[in-house]
Protein backbone atom coordinates (compact mmCIF):
# COMPACT_ATOMS: atom_id res chain seq x y z
CA UNK A 1 0.00 0.00 0.00
CA UNK A 2 1.59 3.71 -0.88
CA UNK A 3 1.24 6.40 0.91
CA UNK A 4 1.13 10.17 -0.64
CA UNK A 5 2.64 12.95 1.07
CA UNK A 6 3.00 16.25 -0.64
CA UNK A 7 4.62 19.05 0.24
CA UNK A 8 4.76 22.68 -1.25
CA UNK A 9 8.14 24.52 -1.94
CA UNK A 10 9.74 25.75 -4.74
CA UNK A 11 11.39 22.65 -7.74
CA UNK A 12 14.71 23.13 -6.25
CA UNK A 13 14.11 22.46 -2.66
CA UNK A 14 11.50 19.77 -3.41
CA UNK A 15 15.17 18.29 -5.61
CA UNK A 16 17.40 18.94 -2.74
CA UNK A 17 15.09 16.80 -0.34
CA UNK A 18 14.75 13.70 -2.53
CA UNK A 19 18.68 13.66 -3.65
CA UNK A 20 19.66 14.48 -0.35
CA UNK A 21 17.47 12.24 2.25
CA UNK A 22 16.18 9.39 -0.36
CA UNK A 23 19.15 6.95 -0.73
CA UNK A 24 19.81 5.20 -4.36
CA UNK A 25 18.91 2.13 -3.56
CA UNK A 26 15.10 3.46 -2.33
CA UNK A 27 15.10 5.62 -4.91
CA UNK A 28 13.32 3.03 -7.70
CA UNK A 29 10.63 2.71 -5.26
CA UNK A 30 9.59 6.47 -4.83
CA UNK A 31 7.81 7.78 -7.52
CA UNK A 32 8.39 11.57 -7.59
CA UNK A 33 6.53 14.11 -9.33
CA UNK A 34 6.39 17.60 -9.99
CA UNK A 35 3.01 19.06 -10.74
CA UNK A 36 1.76 22.71 -10.71
CA UNK A 37 -0.89 23.66 -8.18
CA UNK A 38 -1.45 27.34 -8.75
CA UNK A 39 1.24 29.58 -8.36
CA UNK A 40 3.08 26.75 -6.37
CA UNK A 41 5.10 23.63 -7.05
CA UNK A 42 4.42 20.24 -4.76
CA UNK A 43 6.36 17.46 -4.48
CA UNK A 44 4.75 13.75 -4.14
CA UNK A 45 6.25 10.78 -3.02
CA UNK A 46 4.72 7.93 -3.35
CA UNK A 47 6.24 5.62 -0.80
CA UNK A 48 5.30 1.92 -0.97
CA UNK A 49 5.25 -0.29 1.70
CA UNK A 50 8.38 -1.93 3.14
CA UNK A 51 9.23 -5.16 4.44
CA UNK A 52 12.44 -7.40 5.86
CA UNK A 53 13.42 -5.09 8.90
CA UNK A 54 12.73 -5.99 12.54
CA UNK A 55 12.83 -3.04 14.26
CA UNK A 56 9.69 -1.02 14.32
CA UNK A 57 9.71 2.78 12.28
CA UNK A 58 10.90 5.43 14.19
CA UNK A 59 10.92 9.45 13.34
CA UNK A 60 14.04 10.84 12.63
CA UNK A 61 14.08 13.71 14.96
CA UNK A 62 15.57 17.21 14.62
CA UNK A 63 18.30 18.56 16.38
CA UNK A 64 19.65 21.55 18.18
CA UNK A 65 21.90 23.95 16.63
CA UNK A 66 23.25 24.59 19.82
CA UNK A 67 26.13 23.58 20.88
CA UNK A 68 27.04 26.57 23.51
CA UNK A 69 24.09 27.56 25.78
CA UNK A 70 23.88 30.05 28.08
CA UNK A 71 24.15 27.58 30.96
CA UNK A 72 27.47 26.27 29.46
CA UNK A 73 29.12 29.25 30.71
CA UNK A 74 27.90 28.43 33.78
CA UNK A 75 24.89 30.96 34.11
CA UNK A 76 20.95 30.04 33.83
CA UNK A 77 19.69 32.49 31.76
CA UNK A 78 16.12 32.55 32.27
CA UNK A 79 14.46 34.25 28.66
CA UNK A 80 12.65 37.43 29.16
CA UNK A 81 10.12 36.28 26.80
CA UNK A 82 9.18 33.08 26.34
CA UNK A 83 7.24 33.75 22.91
CA UNK A 84 10.82 34.32 21.50
CA UNK A 85 11.30 30.89 21.76
CA UNK A 86 7.81 29.82 20.48
CA UNK A 87 6.10 29.39 24.06
CA UNK A 88 2.73 30.57 25.54
CA UNK A 89 3.04 32.61 28.50
CA UNK A 90 -0.47 31.49 29.49
CA UNK A 91 0.40 27.75 28.12
CA UNK A 92 3.59 27.79 30.56
CA UNK A 93 1.32 29.12 33.52
CA UNK A 94 -0.46 26.21 33.22
CA UNK A 95 2.20 23.60 33.13
CA UNK A 96 3.52 25.32 36.49
CA UNK A 97 0.21 24.76 37.82
CA UNK A 98 -0.18 21.15 36.73
CA UNK A 99 3.42 20.75 38.41
CA UNK A 100 2.23 21.83 41.74
CA UNK A 101 -1.23 20.08 41.64
CA UNK A 102 1.32 16.96 41.45
CA UNK A 103 3.29 18.23 43.75
CA UNK A 104 6.36 17.91 41.82
CA UNK A 105 9.75 19.08 43.61
CA UNK A 106 11.04 20.44 40.33
CA UNK A 107 10.15 21.36 36.71
CA UNK A 108 13.34 22.58 34.59
CA UNK A 109 11.93 23.91 30.43
CA UNK A 110 15.23 24.85 28.73
CA UNK A 111 14.69 25.67 25.24
CA UNK A 112 17.83 26.74 22.96
CA UNK A 113 19.84 26.58 26.32
CA UNK A 114 17.73 29.35 27.75
CA UNK A 115 15.37 28.51 31.25
CA UNK A 116 11.48 29.08 30.07
CA UNK A 117 10.52 27.66 33.07
CA UNK A 118 11.53 27.00 36.18
CA UNK A 119 9.60 25.47 39.45
CA UNK A 120 10.94 24.36 42.83
CA UNK A 121 14.61 23.91 44.11
CA UNK A 122 17.01 23.41 41.27
CA UNK A 123 20.39 23.07 43.06
CA UNK A 124 19.47 20.39 45.71
CA UNK A 125 20.60 16.66 44.71
CA UNK A 126 17.75 14.24 44.59
CA UNK A 127 18.55 10.30 44.07
CA UNK A 128 17.97 9.94 40.14
CA UNK A 129 17.12 6.34 40.59
CA UNK A 130 17.38 4.45 37.19
CA UNK A 131 17.96 7.77 35.72
CA UNK A 132 21.67 6.12 36.90
CA UNK A 133 21.17 3.62 33.54
CA UNK A 134 20.82 6.79 31.05
CA UNK A 135 24.43 8.07 32.69
CA UNK A 136 26.09 4.74 31.83
CA UNK A 137 24.73 4.64 28.49
CA UNK A 138 26.41 7.85 27.65
CA UNK A 139 29.65 6.71 29.04
CA UNK A 140 29.49 3.35 27.02
CA UNK A 141 29.62 5.86 24.22
CA UNK A 142 32.93 7.00 25.10
CA UNK A 143 34.41 3.64 26.01
CA UNK A 144 33.66 1.90 22.35
CA UNK A 145 34.71 4.88 20.54
CA UNK A 146 38.19 4.29 22.49
CA UNK A 147 37.94 0.59 21.78
CA UNK A 148 37.74 -0.61 25.20
CA UNK A 149 34.47 -2.06 24.82
CA UNK A 150 32.74 -3.98 21.87
CA UNK A 151 29.37 -4.84 21.37
CA UNK A 152 28.89 -7.59 20.38
CA UNK A 153 31.33 -9.48 22.98
CA UNK A 154 29.41 -12.15 25.02
CA UNK A 155 29.24 -12.42 28.66
CA UNK A 156 31.41 -15.85 28.01
CA UNK A 157 34.27 -14.08 26.79
CA UNK A 158 34.28 -11.48 28.86
CA UNK A 159 34.11 -13.82 32.04
CA UNK A 160 30.70 -12.38 33.39
CA UNK A 161 28.94 -14.54 35.66
CA UNK A 162 26.91 -14.56 38.87
CA UNK A 163 26.57 -16.14 42.29
CA UNK A 164 23.97 -18.56 40.53
CA UNK A 165 26.17 -19.27 37.86
CA UNK A 166 24.63 -18.19 34.20
CA UNK A 167 24.31 -21.45 31.96
CA UNK A 168 26.17 -21.66 28.55
CA UNK A 169 22.81 -20.16 26.76
CA UNK A 170 22.68 -17.52 29.22
CA UNK A 171 26.54 -16.44 28.66
CA UNK A 172 25.66 -16.23 24.82
CA UNK A 173 24.23 -12.90 25.53
CA UNK A 174 26.19 -9.49 24.31
CA UNK A 175 26.86 -6.66 25.91
CA UNK A 176 24.51 -5.21 23.25
CA UNK A 177 21.75 -6.95 24.71
CA UNK A 178 22.65 -6.00 27.88
CA UNK A 179 22.02 -2.56 26.98
CA UNK A 180 18.88 -3.34 25.21
CA UNK A 181 17.51 -5.12 28.30
CA UNK A 182 17.61 -8.17 25.93
CA UNK A 183 19.70 -10.63 27.62
CA UNK A 184 17.71 -13.59 28.59
CA UNK A 185 18.94 -13.39 32.28
CA UNK A 186 16.46 -13.51 34.64
CA UNK A 187 17.95 -13.68 37.97
CA UNK A 188 17.48 -11.49 41.23
CA UNK A 189 19.40 -8.77 40.91
CA UNK A 190 20.35 -5.57 43.15
CA UNK A 191 18.00 -1.83 43.54
CA UNK A 192 15.36 -4.10 41.97
CA UNK A 193 11.55 -2.77 42.45
CA UNK A 194 8.45 -4.56 43.28
CA UNK A 195 7.38 -4.47 39.63
CA UNK A 196 10.53 -5.96 37.98
CA UNK A 197 10.16 -9.03 40.24
CA UNK A 198 6.74 -9.10 39.60
CA UNK A 199 7.28 -9.00 35.69
CA UNK A 200 10.47 -10.84 35.60
CA UNK A 201 10.17 -13.75 33.14
CA UNK A 202 10.67 -17.60 34.62
CA UNK A 203 14.58 -18.26 33.97
CA UNK A 204 15.30 -19.85 30.49
CA UNK A 205 12.03 -18.46 29.30
CA UNK A 206 13.64 -16.31 26.52
CA UNK A 207 17.14 -17.17 24.30
CA UNK A 208 19.32 -13.87 24.41
CA UNK A 209 18.13 -10.97 21.90
CA UNK A 210 14.66 -12.30 21.55
CA UNK A 211 12.79 -10.55 24.57
CA UNK A 212 13.02 -6.75 26.04
CA UNK A 213 12.10 -7.01 29.65
CA UNK A 214 13.53 -4.17 31.79
CA UNK A 215 15.88 -5.73 33.59
CA UNK A 216 18.10 -4.63 36.44
CA UNK A 217 20.57 -7.54 36.23
CA UNK A 218 21.03 -6.27 32.39
CA UNK A 219 21.74 -3.14 33.67
CA UNK A 220 24.11 -3.38 36.53
CA UNK A 221 25.96 -6.84 34.58
CA UNK A 222 26.50 -3.32 32.33
CA UNK A 223 28.13 -1.51 35.05
CA UNK A 224 30.48 -4.34 36.26
CA UNK A 225 31.41 -4.63 32.13
CA UNK A 226 32.13 -1.03 32.05
CA UNK A 227 34.54 -0.87 35.26
CA UNK A 228 36.68 -3.98 34.21
CA UNK A 229 36.97 -2.78 30.63
CA UNK A 230 38.09 0.89 31.31
CA UNK A 231 40.38 -0.03 34.94
CA UNK A 232 38.11 2.71 36.44
CA UNK A 233 34.55 3.02 38.43
CA UNK A 234 31.57 4.66 36.63
CA UNK A 235 31.68 7.92 39.37
CA UNK A 236 34.96 8.17 38.42
CA UNK A 237 34.60 8.43 34.92
CA UNK A 238 31.37 10.58 35.36
CA UNK A 239 33.11 13.33 36.96
CA UNK A 240 36.45 12.87 34.33
CA UNK A 241 34.12 12.42 31.29
CA UNK A 242 30.47 14.22 31.80
CA UNK A 243 30.83 15.87 34.97
CA UNK A 244 33.69 18.33 34.67
CA UNK A 245 33.33 18.75 30.58
CA UNK A 246 29.42 19.98 31.38
CA UNK A 247 30.40 22.34 34.11
CA UNK A 248 28.25 20.60 36.34
CA UNK A 249 27.96 23.01 39.46
CA UNK A 250 26.75 20.36 42.27
CA UNK A 251 28.54 16.52 41.64
CA UNK A 252 30.67 15.36 44.19
CA UNK A 253 31.44 11.79 45.05
CA UNK A 254 29.40 12.69 48.38
CA UNK A 255 26.51 12.24 46.07
CA UNK A 256 27.40 8.23 44.77
CA UNK A 257 27.93 4.58 46.40
CA UNK A 258 27.16 1.12 45.16
CA UNK A 259 23.98 -0.55 46.42
CA UNK A 260 24.51 -4.68 46.42
CA UNK A 261 22.05 -8.14 47.02
CA UNK A 262 23.18 -10.75 48.86
CA UNK A 263 22.03 -12.69 45.42
CA UNK A 264 24.56 -11.48 42.94
CA UNK A 265 27.78 -9.64 42.10
CA UNK A 266 26.72 -7.13 40.35
CA UNK A 267 26.15 -3.86 42.53
CA UNK A 268 23.69 -1.03 41.60
CA UNK A 269 25.46 2.50 40.67
CA UNK A 270 23.86 5.09 42.49
CA UNK A 271 23.64 9.10 42.08
CA UNK A 272 21.95 11.91 43.58
CA UNK A 273 22.44 15.07 41.13
CA UNK A 274 20.71 18.58 41.21
CA UNK A 275 18.63 19.30 38.56
CA UNK A 276 20.72 22.03 37.10
CA UNK A 277 23.19 19.53 36.14
CA UNK A 278 20.89 17.02 34.82
CA UNK A 279 19.27 19.61 32.35
CA UNK A 280 23.13 19.59 31.59
CA UNK A 281 23.36 16.34 30.41
CA UNK A 282 19.87 16.06 28.55
CA UNK A 283 21.31 19.20 26.84
CA UNK A 284 24.64 17.64 25.81
CA UNK A 285 22.12 14.76 24.16
CA UNK A 286 20.08 17.55 22.57
CA UNK A 287 23.36 19.05 20.77
CA UNK A 288 24.13 15.37 19.69
CA UNK A 289 26.66 15.09 21.99
CA UNK A 290 29.01 18.40 21.04
CA UNK A 291 29.56 21.17 24.09
CA UNK A 292 31.22 23.91 22.74
CA UNK A 293 33.89 23.16 20.37
CA UNK A 294 34.05 19.67 22.18
CA UNK A 295 32.58 16.31 21.26
CA UNK A 296 31.98 14.85 24.77
CA UNK A 297 30.18 11.91 23.36
CA UNK A 298 30.67 10.76 20.03
CA UNK A 299 27.40 11.99 17.90
CA UNK A 300 26.92 8.40 16.36
CA UNK A 301 25.83 7.03 19.60
CA UNK A 302 23.82 9.76 20.96
CA UNK A 303 21.74 8.70 17.62
CA UNK A 304 22.38 4.97 18.77
CA UNK A 305 21.52 4.98 22.00
CA UNK A 306 18.61 6.68 21.52
CA UNK A 307 16.91 5.05 18.45
CA UNK A 308 14.16 2.66 18.96
CA UNK A 309 14.90 -0.53 19.33
CA UNK A 310 11.87 -2.59 21.47
CA UNK A 311 8.33 -1.41 21.84
CA UNK A 312 6.93 -2.22 24.86
CA UNK A 313 3.45 -2.51 25.90
CA UNK A 314 2.87 1.03 26.91
CA UNK A 315 1.96 4.44 25.05
CA UNK A 316 3.30 7.80 25.91
CA UNK A 317 6.75 8.69 26.70
CA UNK A 318 7.82 5.13 28.16
CA UNK A 319 6.26 3.14 24.19
CA UNK A 320 9.61 2.56 23.23
CA UNK A 321 13.43 1.72 24.94
CA UNK A 322 16.81 2.28 22.84
CA UNK A 323 20.00 1.39 24.67
CA UNK A 324 19.23 2.89 28.55
CA UNK A 325 16.79 5.30 27.26
CA UNK A 326 13.04 5.34 26.77
CA UNK A 327 11.71 6.11 23.63
CA UNK A 328 8.76 7.83 22.15
CA UNK A 329 7.31 6.23 19.61
CA UNK A 330 3.60 5.52 20.14
CA UNK A 331 2.66 8.63 21.57
CA UNK A 332 -1.26 6.81 22.41
CA UNK A 333 -2.82 10.80 22.15
CA UNK A 334 -3.22 13.64 19.77
CA UNK A 335 -1.98 15.59 22.47
CA UNK A 336 1.33 14.03 22.83
CA UNK A 337 1.89 13.73 19.13
CA UNK A 338 4.45 16.16 19.33
CA UNK A 339 6.67 14.25 21.60
CA UNK A 340 7.08 11.41 19.13
CA UNK A 341 10.62 10.72 18.85
CA UNK A 342 11.53 12.19 22.10
CA UNK A 343 14.02 10.65 24.39
CA UNK A 344 13.31 10.08 27.75
CA UNK A 345 16.12 9.14 31.19
CA UNK A 346 13.76 7.82 33.73
CA UNK A 347 13.86 7.12 37.78
CA UNK A 348 11.63 5.65 40.00
CA UNK A 349 9.06 8.14 41.62
CA UNK A 350 8.83 10.56 38.86
CA UNK A 351 12.76 11.30 37.68
CA UNK A 352 12.87 12.50 34.32
CA UNK A 353 14.98 14.13 32.51
CA UNK A 354 13.13 14.33 28.82
CA UNK A 355 14.80 15.41 25.49
CA UNK A 356 12.56 16.91 22.54
CA UNK A 357 14.77 17.64 19.82
CA UNK A 358 11.45 18.90 17.80
CA UNK A 359 11.35 21.30 20.35
CA UNK A 360 15.07 21.99 21.01
CA UNK A 361 13.80 21.60 24.14
CA UNK A 362 15.13 19.57 27.29
CA UNK A 363 12.31 18.82 30.38
CA UNK A 364 14.03 17.71 34.27
CA UNK A 365 11.15 16.60 37.05
CA UNK A 366 11.91 15.73 39.85
CA UNK A 367 10.06 14.59 43.02
CA UNK A 368 11.82 13.75 46.69
CA UNK A 369 11.88 10.26 46.95
CA UNK A 370 13.80 10.62 50.40
CA UNK A 371 11.09 12.10 51.56
CA UNK A 372 8.63 8.97 52.18
CA UNK A 373 5.30 10.68 52.43
CA UNK A 374 6.14 12.88 49.35
CA UNK A 375 3.67 12.06 46.16
CA UNK A 376 5.22 9.70 43.62
CA UNK A 377 4.22 11.13 40.21
CA UNK A 378 3.36 7.86 37.90
CA UNK A 379 4.30 7.69 34.16
CA UNK A 380 0.83 8.34 33.34
CA UNK A 381 0.57 11.52 35.42
CA UNK A 382 3.87 12.87 34.11
CA UNK A 383 2.61 11.77 30.75
CA UNK A 384 -0.64 14.78 31.13
CA UNK A 385 2.29 17.34 32.44
CA UNK A 386 3.76 16.49 28.76
CA UNK A 387 0.74 16.87 26.71
CA UNK A 388 0.00 20.10 28.97
CA UNK A 389 3.54 21.06 27.81
CA UNK A 390 3.24 20.52 24.07
CA UNK A 391 -0.20 22.21 24.28
CA UNK A 392 1.71 25.69 25.51
CA UNK A 393 4.23 25.31 22.34
CA UNK A 394 3.56 27.79 19.59
CA UNK A 395 6.77 26.53 17.57
CA UNK A 396 9.58 28.64 15.57
CA UNK A 397 8.39 29.97 12.50
CA UNK A 398 9.24 30.52 9.03
CA UNK A 399 12.54 28.08 9.33
CA UNK A 400 14.47 28.37 5.79
CA UNK A 401 14.83 25.03 3.96
CA UNK A 402 18.71 25.48 4.38
CA UNK A 403 18.62 25.78 7.94
CA UNK A 404 16.44 22.93 8.27
CA UNK A 405 18.48 20.80 6.34
CA UNK A 406 21.21 21.23 8.08
CA UNK A 407 19.26 20.31 11.34
CA UNK A 408 18.33 17.12 9.82
CA UNK A 409 20.74 15.20 9.95
CA UNK A 410 19.31 12.10 9.21
CA UNK A 411 21.46 9.00 8.38
CA UNK A 412 19.67 8.50 5.10
CA UNK A 413 21.24 5.04 4.19
CA UNK A 414 19.49 3.58 6.86
CA UNK A 415 16.01 4.33 6.30
CA UNK A 416 13.40 2.48 5.44
CA UNK A 417 10.42 3.80 2.85
CA UNK A 418 8.17 4.22 5.97
CA UNK A 419 11.06 6.32 7.42
CA UNK A 420 11.05 8.22 4.67
CA UNK A 421 7.26 9.35 4.82
CA UNK A 422 7.73 10.25 8.54
CA UNK A 423 10.29 12.39 7.75
CA UNK A 424 8.43 14.08 5.28
CA UNK A 425 5.81 14.54 7.54
CA UNK A 426 8.15 15.63 10.00
CA UNK A 427 9.56 18.57 7.61
CA UNK A 428 5.76 19.05 7.07
CA UNK A 429 5.21 19.97 10.72
CA UNK A 430 8.31 22.39 11.18
CA UNK A 431 7.10 24.66 8.21
CA UNK A 432 10.25 24.16 6.43
CA UNK A 433 9.63 26.82 3.35
CA UNK A 434 11.50 29.54 1.81
CA UNK A 435 8.35 31.68 2.36
CA UNK A 436 6.70 30.32 5.83
CA UNK A 437 4.06 29.44 4.23
CA UNK A 438 2.01 26.29 5.70
CA UNK A 439 3.26 22.83 4.40
CA UNK A 440 0.64 20.76 2.72
CA UNK A 441 0.39 17.09 3.73
CA UNK A 442 -1.73 14.46 2.02
CA UNK A 443 -1.81 10.70 3.23
CA UNK A 444 -4.95 8.74 1.77
CA UNK A 445 -7.08 6.45 3.07
CA UNK A 446 -5.62 2.65 3.49
CA UNK A 447 -7.19 1.04 -0.52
Amino acid sequence: MAATVAWTGRPSDTRRVFARFVPLRLRSRFQPRLRTGGSALGLALAVSACAGRDRPAATPPTWSTVTQPAIARGQWEVVDDVTALGWSEAGLKTVQAEARKLESAVLLIVTRGQVVLRHGDIEHKYQVHSVRKSLLSALYGMAIERGQIDLDDSLRRLGIDDRDQLTRREKRATVDDLLCARSGVYLKAAAETKSMRKKRPDRGAHRAGDHWYYNNWDFNAAGTIYEQATGRSVFVAFEHEIARPLGMQDFDHDGTWYSGHRSTEHRAYKFRLSSRDLARFGQLFLQQGQWGEREVIPRSWVHKSTELVSETDRSGSHSGYGRMWWVMVKPGSEALELGRGAFTASGNGGQRVTVIPAMETVIVHRVDTDDKSSRRVKTREYDRLLAKVFRAWRGRRSIPVAEQLERLEVQSQEMTPAEMTDFVRQLARADATPSGSPVGVRVPAAG
